[in-house]
């Protein structure tokens, strides 16, 4: 349970990062 939370947690951060990545190319 933990591990999925973890795993789960990189997976969306590291989604976020691309996102605001995008973001901040596009400004």
């Amino acid at each position: 349970y933990t591990q999925d939370m973890i795993l789960s947690f990189k997976l969306w951060s590291s989604r976020g990062l691309s996102q605001l990545k995008e973001f901040l190319a596009d400004l």
